[in-house]
């Protein structure tokens, strides 16, 4: 087994951390490599990645390329995403080396816009972009919210008003989704959620659909420009009449997990810190 190790280097204990860790794995005759965000490599079959649930969405795109599986200690706030506290370090490595675990597997989005495609872990969003349409003379007056076209399946479910809209994955519906007023979604559940974000009506409501459908949203011509974000990450800027699709991506990221684990119980130890 060899682990590759990263730690969220802005962590203020983030030094203390390395020493722990180093002399743990040493101690328990584990085979292990320091590791920068960006190089993570096929040598590695499991990445112990140390930090909050920013730090562990940048690092599981790079897990998802290479085929590498998750243990995630929390070291931020919320820490969804993660297994075991960083208090606990010393039983995150006697478990892992015990290896009596089961394998999560998480799925994602892959959403195409203009030829391109990009993954996502938690959720696809896109936002009006209020930058362009201040800095842009003689603004349309409505140009501070998206209207688009919603379909699943090239089949018309509804035009939206609204700030933005979010896609977002069982993983996801515990973050950005949740605090827009979706649905949470247990993470075995084979669904995506559809989430506007401040819409103008009362009738724009989450819906949840089959992940085996295509989700596309077309911008319309009184819509705001609009920049699309993955994880919080903005990818790319959305001309009007732009069209984005969503759908399940052909790849997962894997977690481990402690065989007692209970999602339920986590979320709200989560919520209520």
């Amino acid at each position: 087994m060899n682990i590759a190790v990263y730690i969220n280097s802005r962590l203020k204990e983030s030094n203390d951390l390395q020493m722990e860790v180093t002399h743990l794995l040493a101690e328990n005759n584990l085979k292990y490599k320091w590791i920068e965000k960006n190089n993570l490599s096929d040598w590695a079959d499991i990445v112990l990645v140390i930090g909050g649930d920013g730090t562990i969405l940048r690092m599981a795109k790079s897990a998802v390329e290479h085929n590498v599986k998750i243990l995630a200690v929390n070291a931020g706030n919320l820490g969804f995403l993660t297994t075991f506290e960083k208090s606990n370090l010393k039983d995150a490595i006697q478990f892992l080396k015990a290896g009596n675990y089961y394998l999560d597997n998480r799925s994602l989005l892959e959403c195409k816009v203009n030829g391109q495609h990009y993954l996502a872990v938690n959720e696809v969003a896109i936002h009006a972009d209020y930058t362009y349409s201040i800095k842009k003379e003689n603004a349309d007056k409505n140009s501070k919210v998206i209207r688009a076209s919603i379909q699943l399946n090239n089949r018309f479910v509804t035009n939206i008003v609204a700030s933005g809209v979010l896609v977002s994955t069982p993983t996801g519906s515990t973050a950005y989704s949740l605090s827009a007023g979706g649905a949470i979604l247990t993470p075995n559940l084979p669904a995506f959620i559809y989430t506007p974000i401040v819409a103008n009506s009362l009738t724009s409501r989450p819906i949840v659909y089959r992940d085996d459908n295509i989700l596309s949203i077309e911008l319309q011509e009184k819509s705001a420009n609009a920049i699309l974000l993955c994880d919080g990450e903005n990818i790319a800027y959305l001309p009007k009449d732009s069209k984005v699709q969503i759908y399940k991506a052909d790849k997962f990221v894997t977690f481990i997990r402690r065989v007692d684990d209970n999602f339920f119980e986590n979320y709200k130890k989560r919520v209520e810190k």
